[in-house]
């Protein structure tokens, strides 16, 4: 069986909604790391869904990691519709960051809830493992499955990963600034010989100019990484809700034609090792 990436989820901010959204894809931020022995999914976007729906599907189904990076809603909005979670034939370890507010924990508890939502994380099987850490901190997922973390800028506070072994190697910033631009030296040595990098790639050249803090890179800002890691593919990612499929491509045309290792995250396309 072969290791692969799969987006289920590639769009910030809200689920969008139309055609105009079709290709780029229409679901919150989810991603899938399948490998023979383990599922990792990255953030619970409202694609963890599918992927759920996909998961409770097969008749085996690995243990599953989920990483979340940070707490803000359109990462977390698909856990409650997640079904492995809620059944005992799954194994589910989920990894909270503590972040700026503290325990993850709390945070997710405080998600599980009313009036956010009717029922308590009581409810979820007893399968289900909770892990916080510190951003910074590194640890094994199993076996020879390795995880870095590093704490990224965005309000709030969010987690940079990257997971490993002798035959995968992904890094994962979805949500992430740079408030002073620069060489954006700590973020390129953290996913310096990494197979992919996913990376935020939110704003246009004139959005960025009036969304400084608001904790995304703009499409130049990636071309400035892919610069430094030529050997990498980074994939482009957190399309902005507002932008149909036309401005995605329309703002991300200059960089993509500058860089060959640039491309475009699109809901359902995998990505193999």
């Amino acid at each position: 069986m072969d290791s692969y990436l799969k987006i289920w989820g590639s769009r910030g901010g809200v689920p969008a909604s139309g055609p105009e959204f079709n290709e780029m894809g229409h679901a919150t931020i989810c991603i899938e790391l399948s490998l023979p022995s383990r599922t990792v999914i990255f953030d619970a976007g409202s694609g963890i869904a599918p992927l759920g729906e996909h998961i409770v599907s097969k008749e085996q189904s690995p243990p599953i990691t989920l990483l979340i990076g940070h707490y803000h809603v359109d990462h977390l909005m698909g856990l409650p519709f997640f079904r492995p979670i809620y059944s005992d034939e799954f194994q589910t370890t989920c990894y909270l960051p503590n972040l700026v507010e503290g325990s993850g924990w709390k945070s997710l508890d405080r998600f599980f809830s009313p009036p956010l939502f009717p029922v308590s994380l009581d409810v979820l099987s007893s399968t289900v493992q909770f892990r916080e850490f510190n951003p910074g901190e590194n640890f094994p997922l199993g076996e020879d499955l390795q995880c870095r973390t590093m704490l990224l800028e965005h309000p709030g506070g969010n987690t940079g990963y990257r997971v490993y072994n002798h035959s995968v190697d992904v890094t994962v910033m979805t949500d992430v600034e740079n408030i002073h631009p620069g060489p954006f030296a700590e973020l390129v040595q953290f996913a310096k010989g990494t197979r992919y990098l996913i990376l935020d790639s939110s704003y246009s050249s004139e959005q960025i100019k009036t969304k400084r803090g608001w904790g995304h890179l703009s499409v130049d800002d990636v071309g400035q990484i892919a610069s430094q890691l030529p050997a990498t593919t980074i994939l482009m990612i957190h399309h902005d809700v507002m932008k149909p499929d036309a401005q995605v491509k329309s703002d991300a045309a200059r960089v993509l034609g500058t860089y060959p290792n640039l491309v475009l995250c699109r809901e359902t396309e995998s990505y193999y090792f």
